[in-house]
């Protein structure tokens, strides 16, 4: 997703009591993804990650997580998990 000043948002969404893996969002993370996106065989996902690879080394790369809890049946309140900025 892109914002109104050009920034490129990782966002990860997470069900239930789900949390993030132990390094999931790190700048080690994202640069390890981007480069998988770039190496992968389908055009489609290697422009994806040429575009967020262009965003990171321009400081306009940034992340967030979000969860909605599970309340009897149902989608409870949906609560922010963390926010991070990637750059060079």
């Amino acid at each position: 997703m892109t914002d109104s000043e050009g920034n490129y948002w990782i966002v990860e969404y997470k069900g239930g009591g789900a949390s993030l893996d132990a390094e999931q969002m790190s700048s080690t993370w994202v640069r390890k993804n981007i480069a998988r996106l770039k190496n992968d065989a389908t055009a489609a996902w290697s422009g994806w990650g040429n575009r967020l690879e262009a965003a990171l080394k321009a400081g306009k790369l940034k992340g967030i997580a979000v969860r909605t809890a599970n309340i009897g049946g149902g989608a409870g309140q949906t609560e922010e998990l963390g926010r991070w900025t990637y750059g060079n």
